[in-house]
C-alpha cells in the first residue's frame, strides 16, 4: 500500500507541475498581451514623448510619507522602525497619538538618503541604488554625511552634484530603454548612442515606452524564458504571485475573497447530487430495475451535453416566473442581496440564491450517483466496495465538470466567486489574479484526484492487502 501511495503522490506531482507549465505558458510567456492591454491608455494619460532637462545638481529635501487613515505617529514610528522622539522632532504640530488627517505628508527624516536621490534622478537603476549612492559619494567628496541603518543620508537644504556628463547610451539604461528609443524620439537631433549630454541639456524622452519597461522590468519578462519559468514555478510553490494590477493588493487575497462562494456553492451541489442520486440508485436497485438504471445513464450523458446555464435559465423560468408553471412562482431569488451569498449571513437567502445554480450543475453527477448504487449487475450492486469505487470514479470524472459548471453559473448569476472574479480580472488584463486562480484550482483538483485514487486504490485491495 506504501507503493500505491508513493507512485499515486508522483503522479500528483508530476500532474501539478505540467498543470503549472500550462499555466505558465498561456498566462506569463503571454503577458505581453497584459501589458499592451494596459497600456492602452496611456496616450489619453499623458504618457508621451516629453522633454527632460538633464540636472547636475540638486537640494536635498525632507523625505515625507503620505499618512494613510487612522494612522498616528506612534504606529508609523513602529512600521518604519523610526525612533518615536526622531518622528516627534520632525513634526513639531503633531503629537504622538493624535489621528493624522487623511492625505497629509508626515515627516520621516530631516533630509534624504543618497540611495532615494541616485533612484529619483536617475543615476543608478533601483536595484543599483547601492552603487548609485556610492557614485554621488564620489562626485561629492566634501558632502557633509550621515548615517542611518548604515546608510547615508545628507539634511534637507544641501546641494548635493548628480553628475558632469552622460551618454545616452547610460540615459537610456536607467530609463529601462534602449538608446534608439531615445534616439527616435529625437530624430530631428544629431545624436548618436555615444553622444554625451551635459547639465541643463534638454532631450526628449519617450515615457510610453519608460512607463512599458518598467512593467516589463516588474513582471520579470525583460529576463530570459527559463529564468521567468523558474521564478513562476518557484513563486507558485510559495503561494506568492505579486499584486493585482488593479488594486495593488496581493493576487492571494482576491482568491481568499472569492473562495468561500464557490466553496459553498460546490458543496451544496455535491450535496445534492449524493443524497438524491443515492436515494434514486438504492429505490432502481431495490425493484432491480435494469430499465431505469439504462434510463439514468442516458439522462446523465444528456445533462452533460445540454449546457448548465441554459439548464439553469430553464429552472428559473419554471420557479419565478408567473404563470409558466406555477401561478404566482414558488420563489423569487435574490440576485442583489449580499447577505445571501453566504449562508453563515443568510440561510434562507442562500438556499434561495444557489438552490437552481447547485441543481443545474449536479444533475450529471446525480445520475451517474444513481447509476454506481444500482448497476444492471444485481450480484455487483450487492458488494459495497465495488459501489464505493464506482462512486469515486463517477466523481473523479464529474469534479471538473461541477467546478467548470458553477464558473459559469457564478458568471451568469453575478455572484463574486472565483469563477466571475476570473473572467473579470481576464478582461481586466490582471495577470497575478488569474495566475492565482487558475494555480490554487489546479493545485485542489490534482490533490482531490489524488486522495480518489488512493481511496480506490484501497478498496481494489483484500481488507488484509490494504494494512499499510
Amino acid at each position: 500500500m506504501r507503493c500505491l501511495i508513493a507512485r499515486r503522490f508522483l503522479i500528483a506531482l508530476l500532474s501539478l507541475w505540467v498543470a503549472l507549465s500550462i499555466v505558465f505558458l498561456t498566462i506569463d510567456v503571454g503577458a505581453g498581451d497584459f501589458v499592451s492591454a494596459k497600456l492602452t491608455n496611456l496616450e489619453n494619460q499623458g504618457a508621451q514623448i516629453q522633454p527632460v532637462e538633464l540636472l547636475g545638481s540638486v537640494v536635498a529635501t525632507e523625505t515625507t510619507v503620505v499618512a494613510p487613515p487612522g494612522k498616528t505617529l506612534r504606529s508609523i514610528a513602529d512600521e518604519q522602525d523610526i525612533p518615536l522622539d526622531e518622528l516627534l522632532e520632525y513634526n513639531p504640530d503633531r503629537s504622538a497619538d493624535e489621528p493624522l488627517p487623511f492625505g497629509g505628508r508626515v515627516v520621516t527624516l530631516q533630509g534624504q538618503r543618497l540611495s532615494d536621490i541616485a533612484v529619483e534622478h536617475r543615476i543608478a537603476l533601483p536595484e543599483e541604488a547601492a552603487q548609485g549612492a556610492d557614485t554621488l559619494r564620489g562626485l561629492n567628496p566634501d558632502l557633509e554625511l550621515r548615517q542611518i541603518d548604515g546608510e547615508p543620508w545628507v539634511p534637507a537644504g544641501t546641494t548635493v552634484k548628480l553628475r558632469d556628463h552622460v551618454s545616452v547610451a547610460e540615459l537610456a539604461r536607467v530609463y529601462r530603454i534602449t538608446a534608439d528609443d531615445i534616439l527616435e524620439a529625437n530624430a530631428d537631433g544629431n545624436l548618436s548612442a555615444e553622444t554625451l549630454l551635459y547639465p541643463g541639456d534638454w532631450i526628449a524622452i519617450p515615457f510610453s515606452k519608460v512607463t512599458s519597461a518598467q512593467i516589463r522590468h516588474r513582471l520579470g519578462l525583460d529576463r530570459s524564458l527559463g529564468a521567468q519559468y523558474r521564478s513562476f514555478l518557484w513563486d507558485a510553490v510559495r503561494f506568492k504571485f505579486g499584486a493585482s494590477f488593479r488594486t495593488h493588493q496581493s493576487a492571494l487575497s482576491h482568491v481568499a475573497e472569492a473562495l468561500p462562494r464557490t466553496v459553498q456553492l460546490n458543496l451544496y451541489a455535491l450535496l445534492i447530487a449524493l443524497i438524491v442520486g443515492a436515494l434514486l440508485g438504492l429505490a432502481a436497485a431495490r425493484w432491480r430495475a435494469t430499465r431505469a438504471v439504462s434510463a439514468l445513464r442516458g439522462f446523465g450523458a444528456l445533462a452533460l451535453a445540454v449546457p448548465s446555464f441554459w439548464l439553469l435559465y430553464f429552472l428559473i423560468g419554471i420557479v419565478v416566473a408567473e404563470g409558466f408553471f406555477f401561478e404566482n412562482g414558488l420563489w423569487s431569488i435574490p440576485f442583489t442581496e449580499e447577505a445571501a451569498r453566504d449562508i453563515t449571513n443568510s440561510p434562507s437567502g442562500f438556499f434561495a440564491l444557489y438552490s437552481l445554480p447547485a441543481i443545474a450543475a449536479a444533475l450529471p453527477l446525480t445520475a451517474a450517483v444513481a447509476a454506481a448504487i444500482a448497476p444492471a449487475d444485481g450480484e455487483q450492486a450487492r458488494n459495497p466496495r465495488n459501489v464505493a469505487r464506482r462512486l469515486l470514479a463517477s466523481l473523479r470524472f464529474h469534479l471538473p465538470l461541477l467546478i467548470g459548471f458553477h464558473f459559469i453559473l457564478e458568471l451568469v448569476l453575478g455572484i463574486p466567486g472565483l469563477g466571475l472574479a476570473l473572467f473579470q480580472t481576464i478582461n481586466q488584463a490582471d495577470a497575478p489574479v488569474v495566475s492565482a486562480i487558475v494555480c490554487v484550482t489546479a493545485l485542489f483538483l490534482v490533490f482531490s484526484y489524488f486522495a480518489i485514487d488512493i481511496a480506490r486504490d484501497r478498496l481494489a485491495l483484500s481488507p488484509s492487502e490494504a494494512q499499510p
